[in-house]
């Protein structure tokens, strides 16, 4: 357990911002637990419901934590509105609290034993119910959102001013009497209406969003025109004098009249820009608009503080995000200020000091119509207490009665969809043990040969270990690699599939392949690759992806040409694309190994197939195949011999010249290799060196074609090259051709290849001789 260092941070006592009473219950038995949770930690009570206990009580402790923290860094306003559902809560966090140290009193010591009934004892002792002031607070704000949506809520002297004028009452009895505490306020509203849409909570949304507007209102009450920041203590009148009795207002007329002007100014004539225009964050036209890995667009000030705050996910969609970098979106900027030109508005100076939130995106009249609810339907959190659903889903797996199984399935399904983009609960679940029961699940399906069963337990182990290899190395220990092997004997498709896909993600870990590549399972993903094979291309493609996992850690090099993977990889080498690439990425690391090496070399038609890419139209195949027939080629001359019988000599040529940048290095360098050889066989200085034949060879900027005549003339400079550079001057350079060549026959293009090749070929020494 490692949760102390994350309890650094503890919200002090005092420093709530309501509902003091019931935070001051929570946290004071909550510190003496944190005092005395390390020397039971120490203990180590060994058992599994020792462990069990240990890990609830942390999650309590968490929990409770959070919901402090709520109290001391929500809006009071909003605190104030779901005060009735608080009780409820801390209720509910001091039930699973003493229910676990329950648990753990009779797995320590005495002494410890003590210390945990003392705080037991206080928890217990505990009464949580809200304050009457609070409540009634709650009420009159309650009474506003579910005012009569028939009444206009901007006309004057009506319920416009009532409206505002209660708000005020209550906002004053909550402490907010000043522009500063007034500021405080609104910035916890945006940030909660932030977190509404965030979680795409309707509901909450709307009732902040009401109350933020009301706040706006309310705010510009304490501004001043020569102090725009005034830190007054109390509202000030139009001349700027202090109000009579601080905190009470002196005239309704005054009010009435100050409220109006804010009613004007909210019901500016401005057009509003469209949506696309304003950052999903602040609302606002955006002045710096930058563009995410999820493809929303962003103002830059507002995703900065959004990734400065630990968020990992876009706030739009909460699609976890591969990385933070920040892309400018020239195309909306330009988009802006041409909207901006077409209706008057000023085109935005200066960033946003700080996420803003414009008027009502929906009318009053509406928010009164459809905000109506009674207050103990808002809930501070839309999913189930995760401590009690962790314990839940805990003991359910952990049933032993056969008659129980429908139930643990269910479980096992829930978990699976839980896990499925919940990067945190993977994270959770596996530190709280939740791997060896979902093991001993898919085991038991296995035994009982229930092949729904062992498709949604291996979905959930495979959620479960996506991205956390520390899930993967638990999962090993707790023998997942035999449970595989033992799924592909089922006769269900999905069964297989499913454990397909498992062994792909295990793959993954550096550790597992060794072991992975023992097991009968080996053999069977070589066969499942295959198009003849009834399972899906999916899965057919989890296969060979988990076959080059497996091919990357080079002693399993031996044991998969015993299981076949040359042949098996073969038909693939001229599949489509995908494919292809990924076959020849595994050739790659097999001939890496001599034996692997050997192999390839002795596949009847494998180089063959090979050479015959390097012509390809995909450049990713280009690319693969001069890579692979490098690797091959490299320390083996009889693989250069049957490379150069292939005739790749003038594929080579053009693909250092107009390939790709990694194609290039690769030809050069397979060139190289073929220069040395012959330099080799051919000593002396009558010997055609390669590097002193400069083709001139014009960069193609079109791409590939399958069309004869181009073909002809894309090669027609190496062409006229290759016959100038036999004749040329004694031991000096060949003439470069600055002279665009001609069209060529087929048969002049051919005899151009065997021409090249013959160059290469051992000659001899009568011919070698002046």
């Amino acid at each position: 357990m490692d949760h102390l260092e994350e309890m650094d941070d503890f919200v002090p006592s005092g420093n709530w911002k309501l509902h003091g009473g019931m935070c001051q219950q929570l946290w004071s038995p909550l510190q003496k637990l944190l005092g005395v949770f390390p020397k039971v930690e120490a203990a180590r009570p060994g058992s599994a419901p020792g462990i069990q206990a240990l890990s609830l009580v942390n999650l309590s402790i968490h929990k409770s934590k959070g919901l402090l923290e709520h109290c001391s860094e929500y809006s009071k306003l909003y605190l104030a509105v779901t005060g009735n559902s608080l009780p409820m809560k801390f209720e509910k966090e001091r039930s699973g609290l003493v229910e676990n140290i329950k648990t753990l009193e009779e797995l320590v010591v005495s002494e410890l034993r003590s210390k945990l009934v003392e705080v037991r004892v206080e928890l217990e002792a505990a009464v949580f119910s809200l304050d009457e002031s609070e409540k009634q607070i709650g009420e009159e704000l309650f009474k506003l959102i579910q005012k009569d949506p028939n009444v206009p809520t901007t006309s004057a002297g009506t319920a416009y001013e009532i409206e505002l004028e209660a708000f005020y009452q209550a906002a004053t009895k909550l402490g907010i009497n000043s522009y500063r505490t007034a500021l405080v306020e609104r910035r916890s509203l945006k940030k909660l209406l932030e977190q509404a849409r965030t979680e795409d909570d309707k509901l909450k949304e709307k009732v902040v969003d009401y109350l933020l507007q009301l706040m706006q209102k309310y705010s510009k009450l304490y501004r001043t025109e020569g102090d725009p920041d005034s830190n007054c203590s109390s509202p000030r009148s139009d001349d700027g004098s202090p109000m009579k009795g601080g905190s009470e207002i002196e005239s309704v007329a005054t009010f009435n009249s100050q409220v109006l002007e804010v009613g004007e100014e909210q019901s500016g004539r401005i057009p509003a820009p469209p949506e696309e225009l304003k950052c999903p964050i602040s609302l606002q036209l955006m002045y710096d608009p930058v563009v995410i890995s999820s493809g929303q667009t962003f103002e830059r000030v507002s995703i900065e503080k959004w990734f400065g705050a630990g968020h990992t996910t876009c706030p739009k969609n909460r699609e976890y995000l591969s990385h933070t970098n920040l892309t400018p979106n020239s195309c909306v900027k330009r988009l802006i200020a041409s909207w901006c030109e077409q209706n008057g508005v000023p085109v935005p100076a200066n960033p946003p000091d700080s996420p803003d939130i414009t008027p009502f995106q929906c009318a009053l009249s509406e928010m009164g119509a459809a905000v109506s609810y009674t207050p103990h339907e808002i809930k501070l959190e839309e999913e189930e207490d995760e401590v009690h659903k962790y314990k839940r889903w805990m003991e359910t797996l952990n049933l032993e009665e056969r008659e129980r199984w429908e139930e643990r399935k269910r479980a096992m399904l829930e978990i699976r969809y839980h896990l499925k983009d919940d990067v945190k609960a993977r994270i959770d679940m596996g530190k709280y043990g939740f791997v060896d029961p979902l093991v001993k699940f898919l085991r038991e399906a296995i035994a009982e040969k229930d092949d729904k069963s062992q498709e949604v337990g291996a979905l959930a182990l495979f959620n479960l270990a996506v991205n956390n290899n520390r899930n993967k190395e638990l999962m090993i220990s707790a023998g997942i690699i035999p449970l595989m092997d033992e799924m592909i004997d089922s006769t269900c498709k999905p069964t297989i599939e499913a454990a397909i896909a498992l062994y792909l993600n295990i793959s993954c870990l550096n550790a597992a392949r060794p072991l992975l590549v023992q097991t009968r399972l080996t053999s069977f993903l070589i066969e499942s690759i295959h198009s003849n094979t009834p399972l899906s291309n999916l899965c057919r493609m989890d296969a060979l992806f988990a076959l080059f996992n497996l091919s990357n850690h080079a002693p399993n090099v031996p044991l998969l040409l015993n299981s076949g993977i040359i042949p098996g990889l073969q038909p693939l080498v001229k599949a489509t694309r995908t494919w292809a690439d990924k076959a020849m990425s595994i050739l790659a690391y097999v001939a890496q190994e001599p034996s692997g090496n050997n192999a390839i070399r002795k596949t009847p038609g494998l180089i063959s197939s090979l050479a015959s890419l390097l012509d390809s139209e995909v450049p990713s195949e280009q690319e693969q195949s001069v890579s692979c027939l490098l690797t091959l080629c490299s320390g083996d001359e009889r693989c250069m011999q049957m490379a150069l019988q292939e005739g790749v000599i003038p594929a080579l040529v053009m693909l250092s010249a107009n390939g790709t940048a990694r194609a290039k290095d690769k030809a050069q360098r397979l060139l190289k290799l073929f220069r040395g050889m012959r330099n080799r066989e051919l000593p002396g200085k009558d010997v055609i060196q390669l590097d002193k034949l400069k083709l001139t060879v014009p960069e193609i900027k079109e791409p590939v074609t399958s069309q004869p005549q181009e073909r002809i003339r894309r090669n027609a400079s190496v062409n006229a090259a290759a016959s100038k550079s036999p004749s040329s001057s004694n031991g000096d350079d060949t003439e470069e051709v600055t002279e665009g060549p001609k069209g060529l026959s087929s048969s002049r293009s051919k005899r151009f290849g065997r021409t090249m090749v013959s160059l290469l070929k051992p000659k001899h020494n009568s011919r070698r001789t002046k």
